[in-house]
């Protein structure tokens, strides 16, 4: 099982691990009262895949799935910043933010993920926060419920500090507010399909704020 677990580290540089686990006992990275960035990680099998208390780091270009509570838990304290960003030069770009794929975790019984309390979100909040206005995510459950996968309606649920802002994200095959529990978020305008960030380096276009408006490949 592989996980990293830190706390109180104000520039964490997580970068291109490939944590998985097959027991779904811990999360695959946990963040206490920590900064930096996580980008480019893949995290499979683990009970969430992302554990924050009182952490904001930057979160880019990550692969989080088939773990069995949450995608990301987002605890008190916490803002993550999933909003699209590049930094580098053409050719040599790269995202430090945004462009992650969080699919398919959640949803499973008490015999399946060792929590009678997992509601089946990809994203969960406890009195927290995010950033991912124009973020190019992926946060997608698409999956059809049957034993011991109960419920993979929600996309995100718990409580938040306000309202959370996620337009220009891509949510899957369906996106309706009830996929959001009793979270109040601005979903739409949305990708309906996946942004892809590859060997083709595209042009950001971005307004005053850093926020991604469109993005155009040659």
């Amino acid at each position: 099982m592989d996980i990293i677990s830190l706390s109180q580290i104000p520039g964490a540089q997580i970068i291109y691990n490939y944590l998985y686990s097959n027991s779904g006992s811990m999360p695959g990275i946990f963040l206490s009262s920590c900064n930096g960035n996580l980008r480019n990680n893949s995290i499979i099998g683990h009970s969430i895949g992302l554990s924050l208390a009182n952490s904001s780091p930057l979160v880019g270009a990550n692969e989080i799935y088939g773990n069995l509570i949450n995608g990301i838990y987002v605890g008190y304290g916490s803002i993550p910043d999933l909003r699209a960003s590049l930094i580098g030069h053409p050719p040599n770009q790269y995202p430090v933010s945004g462009y992650n794929s969080i699919f398919e975790n959640g949803g499973y019984t008490e015999e399946g993920s060792g929590s009678s309390n997992d509601d089946g979100s990809e994203i969960y909040f406890n009195n927290s926060n995010i950033q991912m206005e124009s973020g190019c995510n992926l946060i997608a459950d698409d999956r059809i419920p049957q034993h011991p996968l109960e419920t993979t309606l929600l996309l995100m649920n718990g409580t938040t500090t306000n309202r959370i802002s996620a337009r220009y994200n891509c949510w899957g095959d369906t996106v309706y507010t009830a996929r959001f529990g009793g979270l109040t978020v601005k979903y739409s305008p949305y990708y309906s399909e996946p942004c892809t960030f590859s060997g083709d380096i595209p042009l950001v276009m971005q307004d005053n704020d850093g926020n991604t408006l469109d993005t155009v490949y040659s």
